[in-house]
């Protein structure tokens, strides 16, 4: 009696146990975690931060607070308990596909997917987020390797356009320094030239100073006429050293009255030429003022002169001729003049 007793107990003990067993397998803490909405997912979620230890005794959980995260759009969190449930079931990469091709991180979406099916995974939705996950990948790495292109024309045009702007300053320091070698070339030249001229003109003031010099110890120079009309070998001036010495020298009367116009002649002359040189203004008065003079001499080249008396005749008449073309005709004009503009 007492053992049918004691059997009875035990056996009442047992099947409480199994009854809560049962209970506890039926029932776990935070329920089965289902998450069909964003309630659904909130109130898992809440449970488990209001059980802290729930992983501890249900890490199988951490796929369904992970899925609960995802639901309400926490990307980072759920990967966090994805992660952690891979460390007990594969079932989190196809998972972590779907959360990495949400935030079109399509490497890493990709990646998970082919470690899905290369464990297996191969439903539907594995499937799905594989050819996602690859389509987007291969886009992505299109538009990097675009992006690497594009970058690497630019890098080009940069460095051709940097080149082109070497070489264009290059050129333009060539064209600078060959411009200021050619001025100061230009400015050396131009001085050799003033001083060639200067030692030139220097030469021949001097030349002409000895030449005047001599012709005045010889008296045999036309210094004014010389002056005037540019060189000793100008016609006017063969002209009138030809009327001395051929005409006014084969006389001794001419050759006397030639010995004081010297006297006379070279006591001004030179500096009257050298102001004719100074100034081609006076030079072109000089060359008129001479020209009836000139004039009148030449009617010694239509006589004969072949005595004193006709040296004396004609050289008389011809200096009467010229002071009534420098004195009288010029006095005669200015007294008509004055007598008209008095009237």
């Amino acid at each position: 009696m007492n053992s049918i007793l004691v059997f009875s107990l035990l056996a009442l003990i047992s099947i409480g146990t199994l009854a809560t067993a049962s209970a506890q397998y039926s029932a776990p803490i935070c329920g089965f975690g289902f998450t069909y909405d964003s309630k659904s997912a909130r109130e898992l979620i809440r449970c488990f931060q209001e059980n802290p230890n729930l992983l501890e005794l249900e890490p199988n959980m951490a796929y369904s607070i992970g899925s609960a995260y995802e639901q309400l759009g926490d990307n980072q969190k759920a990967i966090k308990y994805f992660e952690f449930d891979l460390n007990y079931d594969t079932r989190a990469l196809t998972a972590l596909c779907y959360v990495y091709l949400d935030m079109k991180d399509y490497d890493i979406a990709y990646n998970y997917a082919k470690q899905a099916k290369k464990v297996g995974h191969d439903g539907a939705g594995d499937s799905i987020c594989y050819d996602y996950a690859q389509s987007g990948y291969e886009k992505q790495q299109n538009q990097m390797n675009d992006i690497a292109e594009m970058q690497a024309l630019l890098d080009k045009a940069l460095a051709e356009k940097e080149a082109a702007n070497k070489a264009a300053a290059e050129k333009w320091e060539r064209e600078q320094a060959e411009a200021e070698k050619r001025a100061m070339e230009e400015k050396a030249a131009e001085i050799d030239a003033r001083l060639a001229a200067l030692e030139l003109a220097e030469k021949q003031a001097e030349e002409r100073r000895l030449a005047e010099e001599a012709a005045a110890q010889q008296g045999g120079g036309c210094l004014i006429a010389t002056a005037a009309f540019g060189s000793e070998m100008a016609p006017q001036v063969q002209f009138l050293r030809e009327i001395r010495d051929n005409t006014v020298m084969n006389t001794q009367s001419g050759t006397v009255f030639m010995t004081g116009f010297n006297q006379f002649y070279y006591s001004f002359s030179p500096q009257i030429a050298d102001y004719e040189r100074e100034n081609p203004v006076f030079k072109e008065a000089v060359k008129v003022t001479l020209t009836p003079l000139l004039t009148s001499l030449t009617l010694l080249n239509y006589v004969e002169i072949d005595s004193e008396e006709e040296m004396l005749g004609y050289g008389i008449g011809i200096i009467l001729l010229n002071v009534g073309m420098y004195f009288v005709a010029p006095a005669v004009l200015i007294i008509s003049l004055k007598k008209k503009l008095q009237k």
